[in-house]
């Protein structure tokens, strides 16, 4: 019987296992199957992904599944000899590897950091054998020598990026059965510097010392110098011009030869900004009240009395700069605008509300004139009508005329008309009660001035 060699194979490929043995009569062919914990079971065609072919000689195996089919698959050979059974085994043990494959939600993706800050990505993959790293920089691998950046498996670090660092990035992880690759791109931001706002002084008063803002905005932060009537200031701690750590001015002991113009100047490596502002020095009254409320003065806030006396503290540098004037009145004029939209709006939505109920309140007035007067010309009607005209009539089409319903009408609201069966009316006719004939029903009526109204009409038709 041939040996049958062990198998090392990638998932999700196809794998053939072919067992050759010599005999006669001709040998039958059986598998068995001992999977990774152990446990052995026969191997049947077309059961568990299997196929037995050649008198079951070939064991197939497509799209082989690592946790599935790996294990060792051993050939039974049986030839049937005068009632005697010989019997040869060969074995083969089947190992399933794996390409490397990236692990769900650690896919990277492409970045625009801003520059001088860190930046990383961190791609991971699965394999069997486990899968090693390369990253690649616009295709050039990519190493630990330069020192700006840093590879760790499948972490790559950049200490502080720049416009040189901007291009694709590739991880490829991989192993001897395969490989996987991603591709990203990274796109530094730069700024040129803005000087964002006016400049802005204070206590610009002889004698003291005047500090003057400068608000930019840039990718790198931009270094800030300064002119005065175009020729640049020397700044350091000890001498008249200083900076503060927003790099705003500092000029130490204000005289009228610091009237003049002032130019803030913002660079970095992407640009240039400059911002201008005339500064005239004022005056102060010789009469001074210091009140020192800081045992460090850096610049003093000037505030002069009434008396001509000047008060000066002494404050830290403030943080942000103050609001110029301008800017105070347009606030104001926009919380104005606004107050009077909203009131208008109010006002106007009052009036139409106004206007719509008083419409509302007529029509209501103009229906109840219309019923009133429907009643009066019903009444008026009845009353123009003759005696002999009633009277001839029957009784239900008197009241209805009246416009006055049957069934609220009392007896004793006709009692001219009482009569037994065989009585006569005064007017000669003879009284025939109808077939029909019901007894009006004694209910109150609901309106008392019709009831009035009626009792009149017939007591002025007795008497004519």
């Amino acid at each position: 019987m041939e040996t049958i060699p062990d198998e090392e194979v990638v998932e999700g490929s196809t794998m053939t296992l072919r067992c050759i043995a010599a005999g006669y009569p001709t040998p039958t062919y059986r598998w068995k199957k001992t999977d990774l914990l152990g446990v052995t079971s026969n191997v049947f065609d077309k059961v568990n992904g299997v196929l037995l072919s050649e008198t079951n000689k070939v064991l197939i195996i497509k799209n082989i599944e690592k946790y599935r089919h790996a294990g060792t698959y051993t050939c039974h050979a049986t030839v049937e000899d005068g009632g005697a059974q010989k019997m040869a085994k060969e074995s083969s043990k089947v190992t399933i590897r794996e390409k490397p494959k990236w692990v769900n939600g650690t896919l990277i993706t492409s970045s625009t950091p801003n520059i001088s800050t860190p930046h990383s990505w961190k791609c991971m993959a699965r394999g069997d054998p486990e899968p090693e790293y390369n990253w690649y920089a616009n295709t050039t691998i990519m190493n630990n020598v330069s020192g700006r950046h840093t590879i760790e498996g499948g972490i790559l670090r950049i200490h502080s990026v720049s416009p040189e660092d901007d291009g694709m990035y590739q991880c490829v992880a991989k192993n001897k059965f395969g490989f996987a690759y991603q591709t990203v791109s990274l796109e530094v931001k730069v700024k040129p510097p803005e000087i964002t706002r006016a400049l802005f002084q204070e206590n610009f008063v002889a004698r003291n010392t005047g500090l003057i803002l400068c608000v930019s905005d840039s990718l790198p932060s931009a270094d800030h110098h300064w002119l005065f009537n175009g020729a640049k200031l020397e700044t350091n701690k000890t001498g008249k011009y200083g900076l503060t750590p927003r790099q705003d001015l500092l000029v130490h002991q204000l005289s009228h030869n610091d009237t003049g113009t002032y130019t803030c100047v913002a660079t970095n490596t992407y640009g240039r900004a400059t911002k201008e502002k005339y500064i005239k020095v004022g005056d102060v009254s010789t009469q001074i009240d210091a009140t020192v409320t800081s045992s460090k003065p850096k610049y003093s806030q000037i505030a002069t009395k009434t008396t001509s006396s000047l008060t000066v503290t002494t404050a830290e540098p403030k943080s942000t700069a103050s609001t110029s004037p301008e800017e105070e009145c347009s606030d104001f004029n926009k919380v104005f605008i606004a107050l009077f939209s909203i009131s208008l709006i109010v006002n106007v939505a009052l009036g139409i509300t106004v206007v719509l109920l008083w419409k509302k309140i007529q029509r209501n007035q103009d229906k109840d004139f219309q019923i009133r007067g429907n009643k009066c010309k019903i009444l008026m009607k009845t009353a123009e009508q003759p005696q002999e005209m009633i009277l001839g009539h029957n009784y239900d089409d008197v009241v209805t005329e009246s416009g006055i319903p049957n069934d609220v009408i009392y007896e004793e609201s006709f009692p001219s008309f009482r009569h037994n069966n065989n009585e006569r009316l005064s007017t000669g006719h003879e009284y025939e009660e109808p077939s029909n004939y019901e007894p009006l029903r004694r209910n109150l009526l609901e309106d008392q001035a019709d009831e009035h109204n009626y009792q009149s009409l017939i007591t002025s038709q007795e008497g004519n």
